[in-house]
């Protein structure tokens, strides 16, 4: 669940979706962060039960 609405974030603020470098990279097409764009809109805490 994190890498996604870690793609997310990403793809809301502009930056870079496709890191290799991180230690769970995410690998999914652009889609799949453009579905849990809601969830960046909550906190974190609120995320986690989701």
């Amino acid at each position: 669940m994190h890498v996604y609405v870690l793609g997310a974030e990403r793809m809301r603020s502009g930056a870079e979706i496709y890191r290799p470098d991180d230690i769970k990279p995410f690998t999914y097409p652009p889609g799949m962060a453009l579905m849990f764009m809601p969830l960046t809109l909550l906190p974190h805490d609120a995320v986690r039960p989701l």
